[in-house]
């Protein structure tokens, strides 16, 4: 679990220590794309670069978690509200 808390930049830590809803950075980067729908917008939402949220995508391993997401939102479904990617947390 500590390697967990070292991939956490202190951005990242400042995000969650500033979110209302005390979310993990996990949580909050797929809930802005679930709500936004693109990784533009859903960066915007949370005040990063789309080349950070990208990055961050990677390093915390929510690339699939996204892409099920995106998949679901191209054929019109509504994403669980499950957290996609549990098993990272």
């Amino acid at each position: 679990m500590a390697k967990h808390y070292q991939l956490k930049t202190p951005t990242m830590r400042f995000l969650e220590a500033v979110d209302p809803q005390k979310r993990s950075i996990q949580q909050i980067l797929l809930d802005a794309f679930r709500e936004t729908g693109t990784e533009l917008a859903a960066a915007k939402s949370v005040g990063i670069t789309q080349q950070t949220y990208n990055a961050w995508k990677y390093r915390l391993n929510l690339a699939e978690s996204v892409f099920r997401i995106s998949r679901g939102l191209e054929h019109g479904d509504t994403p669980s509200e499950d957290s996609p990617d549990e098993s990272s947390e």
